[in-house]
């Protein structure tokens, strides 16, 4: 290198390290909690222990794949359905265990009801009820027996 090339570089170089830093212009991003209806789904196997980290599908009420994602440790999934219908989600474990469950979304305020919930709800009801029932008639029978 010549006398005047190195005394180019070496002005260049200066005048390169004399500018402030540039700043690097990077993606930022940000994190809210969403307030709603959120519809948990637990997936279990016979045994009772959980699909931990199951593949999860979520098919909304037209039959389209609409989300799919993992169940965590303890089996549980939750979304956020956006259309009233029947909904179904589908856990899969690696040795092809599947769990299916049926979902039905009202259409009013899309407040998620299991279709097997809604069931168990009328049963605890009705046994509710019929103990009640039970309770107050045994009573009278012993209050008759203690005259």
């Amino acid at each position: 290198m010549t006398r005047s090339a190195a005394a180019v570089a070496t002005t260049l170089l200066g005048f390169l390290l004399a500018l402030p830093p540039l700043q690097a212009k990077a993606h930022t991003v940000s994190g809210r909690v969403l307030e709603g209806k959120a519809t948990i789904a637990e997936f279990r196997f016979s045994d009772g222990s959980p699909m931990a980290f199951a593949d999860i599908k979520v098919f909304a009420p037209s039959k389209e794949l609409w989300l799919a994602g993992r169940a965590d440790g303890a089996g549980r999934f939750a979304f956020m359905p956006d259309n009233p219908g029947e909904w179904t989600l589908e856990a899969r474990e690696a040795e092809n265990h599947t769990a299916r469950l049926a979902l039905m979304v009202g259409a009013n305020d899309l407040a998620a009801t299991a279709l097997i919930g809604r069931h168990w709800a009328f049963v605890l009801l009705a046994s509710f009820a019929l103990n009640i029932l039970l309770a107050s008639l045994l009573l009278r029978r012993a209050r008759q027996g203690a005259r």
